[in-house]
């Protein structure tokens, strides 16, 4: 708590960042369109796509979407924590 109390005093942590950090985004019933891979349910993909409505993760969802075998190894990992996030993912 005491951590994001000081990024939010420091403007590091936007409301709207918070919020899907801590709830995943609020599922509506959206329709994002068919599901690109059979590994990713329904849920991850609600939630890459309510993520990716993020000012700072507006351009995952196109990479995500051009590099799905790469993100099929971060999820079929043991060690998802240690795997190396493509810097390119989020830039803005």
């Amino acid at each position: 708590m005491l951590c994001i109390k000081l990024l939010q005093l420091d403007n590091k942590l936007r409301a709207d960042e918070l919020a899907f950090l801590l709830t995943g985004g609020v599922a509506l019933g959206d329709d994002y369109g068919p599901i690109p891979a059979d590994w990713i349910t329904e849920k991850i993909w609600g939630e890459i796509n309510r993520v990716s409505a993020l000012p700072s993760m507006k351009t995952f969802l196109p990479h995500f979407s051009k590099n799905i075998e790469l993100y099929k190894v971060m999820y079929e990992s043991p060690n998802p924590d240690q795997w190396a996030f493509p810097a390119d993912a989020t830039m803005c």
